[in-house]
């Protein structure tokens, strides 16, 4: 069986960012909740 990448946050960020950023209109993306207050725990989501 070939190996498994395991998604995590970093890759989803930064699919979002890739599909977002040509985008004349997207201006902002940022990121709330727990990653704002550096609270990030094995039971996050990801606020947006």
């Amino acid at each position: 069986m070939a190996s498994e990448k395991r998604l995590n946050r970093q890759m989803i960020i930064q699919t979002l960012v890739n599909a977002l950023e040509p985008l004349d209109c997207a201006y902002a993306f940022y990121e709330r909740g727990a990653a704002a207050f550096n609270r990030i725990d094995g039971w996050f989501d990801i606020d947006l």
